[in-house]
């Protein structure tokens, strides 16, 4: 197997310092700019270890299988797409694909690995807090922490949903991927419980078809910021998943959570 990858060094200092500062910074265009431009592979989107990142790659796209099945010929919306990485495998795969992201160095990167593998997505530069396009007839959206960074409250991704719930067909499925969490150490920008985030979107016109963890915790603490040998990132990686399938009371060490929704009528009023 080929070496990863390796992203440009960003020392501990730096990391801190973004996290110190993360609302304001990382749902900023600029946040996302910059990780396009200074890092390379998967640390472009994810962590600075991309032996860990390649296994968060696998068990995302895995996920996205088992919950949704054969995409192929399906109009899917991977929104805050970012460098594209999910975009271009469904795409990859047979998917009729628009990737959206509000991002433009993201945006280039992902053009030009789409451009590698020899697939096309519709890459878009738009911000979901703006409201999303007039289009409508998407079967699958998908997001992978967006929302957790582009809300800042309940009131926000209740409005997102809504806008979220006009480019579906009816019957649409929706796929989260989400750090949903309340604590300080997990959460991203938007603090809300797993309650209170699937009542925004059921308020918005989704119904709650599944859920479930994944990414434990204690793996990415000891993995995801320097790489490790293959052999062990792997082996410690899928053990803290398999704990996490097993033991549903550990979901609250997952941090990714999964949601999948399904278009659900009008949404409520207001």
């Amino acid at each position: 197997m080929s070496e990863p990858a390796r992203p440009a060094g960003r020392n501990a200092l730096e990391l801190v310092y973004d996290r110190l500062r993360k609302q304001g910074w990382y749902d900023s265009p600029d946040y996302w700019n910059m990780k396009a431009r200074s890092y390379t592979g998967l640390a472009r989107s994810f962590w600075p270890s991309n032996r860990y990142n390649a296994e968060t790659q696998r068990l995302h796209l895995e996920t996205i299988q088992r919950l949704l099945g054969d995409l192929r010929g399906q109009r899917v919306l991977d929104l805050g797409c970012g460098t594209g990485r999910i975009s271009i495998e469904l795409a990859a795969r047979g998917a009729v694909v628009s990737g959206w992201d509000f991002a433009d160095s993201a945006l280039e990167a992902a053009r030009r690995d789409a451009a590698g593998r020899g697939v096309s997505p519709e890459f878009r530069r738009v911000d979901v807090r703006a409201g999303l396009p007039e289009m409508q007839g998407f079967d699958v959206v998908i997001t992978v922490s967006c929302l957790v960074l582009a809300c800042r409250d309940g009131e926000e991704l209740e409005r997102v949903a809504r806008s979220i719930r006009r480019v579906c067909r009816e019957g649409a499925r929706v796929l989260l991927l989400e750090p949903i969490h309340e604590s300080r150490l997990l959460r991203r920008i938007l603090k809300l419980s797993e309650p209170e985030f699937i009542g925004c979107l059921e308020r918005a016109g989704f119904a709650l078809e599944g859920r479930g963890a994944l990414s434990f915790v204690p793996a990415r603490y000891l993995l995801a910021f320097r790489d490790a040998p293959e052999a062990l990132v792997r082996s410690v990686f899928w053990s803290g998943e398999w704990l996490l399938d097993r033991y549903t009371e550990l979901g609250v060490l997952g941090d990714y959570k999964w949601h999948l929704y399904r278009t659900a009528g009008n949404p409520a009023r207001s």
